[in-house]
């Protein structure tokens, strides 16, 4: 499925941006959308995951990121990016609505 699609990519050298979502969380639904097109515009891999739709093990692969600064406590969306399985960085967007934001945050990316 996704997440061993997930697990190959942050393993092979390209960055991957992953957002942990909720299935009933409105702000996710708006972003999804602006995050696919900042993805797509900029060919960056993007995985979006409703983390209440995953097996509580599936959830446990997702947030343990083997680094002090991954910070995922449920708020949601919450976005990180991660390349060879190393942690580059997060942001849980508030102003998830304004794609130059998101420029800013990834630079890595661009």
């Amino acid at each position: 499925g996704m997440l061993k699609s997930w697990k190959t990519d942050i393993n092979n050298g390209r960055e991957v941006v992953t957002v942990i979502a909720s299935s009933g969380c409105p702000h996710c639904k708006e972003y999804k959308p602006v995050i696919t097109d900042i993805a797509n515009k900029y060919n960056i891999k993007l995985y979006f995951f409703e983390v209440d739709l995953l097996s509580e093990s599936d959830k446990d692969i997702l947030t343990n990121i083997d680094s002090d600064e991954f910070d995922y406590s449920g708020s949601v969306p919450y976005t990180f990016v991660i390349r060879n399985n190393q942690y580059i960085g997060d942001t849980v967007f508030k102003s998830y609505l304004r794609p130059s934001l998101h420029v800013q945050l990834f630079p890595t990316l661009l």
